[in-house]
Formats: structure tokens, sequence, C-alpha cells
């Protein structure tokens, strides 16, 4: 039994310090592995702020750009009908729209809602604009028709989207 103490006494003591340096060692580790993780999430934080800012600068761009009075400037739509004015309207927004799909990854799932949302009020409105006009009506008609409606909204979708993109800056 004395034996048994004996060899208890000499084995303990290193027993508890080896233990108490595997504790350290391991905490040091984890800790050093979480300040390496910090970093690179700091690091990619740095790098994905300016995308973000350029996806919010893109979607608003895209915004101002279906906007009813932009779109008919930079597509007058002269000596067209209706029909074919509007098909062109409705392929210019699919384009521009398409062009900036994958800055969604990007922008907040609400933000990307919102251009969508006034994306397809812009559709909506120029396709049942269309539907209301006779046969043979010009762009121009078409043009009238589709500015007299979007200023009776009270806030058009892509105004609304852009106030809510800004807002997420801020």
């Amino acid at each position: 039994m004395s034996q048994i103490l004996e060899i208890l006494k000499i084995l303990i003591p290193p027993s508890i310090v080896a233990v108490v340096v595997y504790v350290m060692i391991k905490n040091y580790f984890n800790n050093e592995q979480a300040k390496q993780k910090q970093i690179a999430n700091d690091d990619l934080k740095k790098e994905l702020i300016p995308m973000k800012l350029q996806a919010m600068e893109r979607m608003v761009l895209l915004l101002e750009r279906i906007t009813p009075h932009n779109m008919f400037n930079r597509m007058p739509g002269q000596n067209l009908m209706a029909g074919e004015y509007s098909v062109q309207i409705l392929a210019s927004i699919a384009m521009e729209f398409d062009h900036n799909v994958a800055q969604q990854l990007y922008v907040s799932n609400d933000s990307w809602k919102a251009v969508i949302t006034a994306k397809d009020w812009m559709i909506n409105l120029i396709s049942e604009a269309e539907k209301g006009l006779g046969a043979n009506a010009s762009a121009q008609e078409l043009k009238t028709l589709v500015l007299e409606v979007a200023m009776k909204a009270e806030i058009m979708p892509t105004t609304q989207a852009i106030h809510f993109i800004k807002s997420e800056l801020a």
C-alpha cells in the first residue's frame, strides 16, 4: 500500500502539470484560430463593401433607367405604332434587368424584392397601357397614357425602391 502511495505521489503532480499545459495549449490554439477567422472575416468585409456599394449603384441606375420618363427619353419611338414601341420598351427593361441580375448577390433580399417589384410594375404598366389603346395607336399615345398613369401613382415603385436602397446605406 505504501508503495502505491509513493507511486501516486510521484505520478500525480506531473499528471496535473500535463493536464494544465494541455488545456493552456489548447486554449492558445483555439484563440489563435479565432483570431485568424476574425482577420479573414474582416478582410472579406473590406472586399465586399465596395462590391455592395457598386451593386447598389447599379440597382439605382437600373431603376432610374426604367422609370417612364427616362425610358421614353432614351427610346423616343418616333414613327412607331404603340404595339411595336411596347415590344421595344419591354425588351429594353428585360435587357437592363438581365444585365444586372447578378447584383442580387450583393444587395439585401428586401432591396432585391423592391427592384423586382418596380420592374414588374413597369412591365405591367406598359402592357396594360398598350392593351388599353386601339390597334392603330401611336407610340406617342402609349407614352402619354403611361405617363398619365404613372403620375397618378402616389409613389412609383421605382422611386420607392430607390429610396429603400438609399435607406440601407444610412
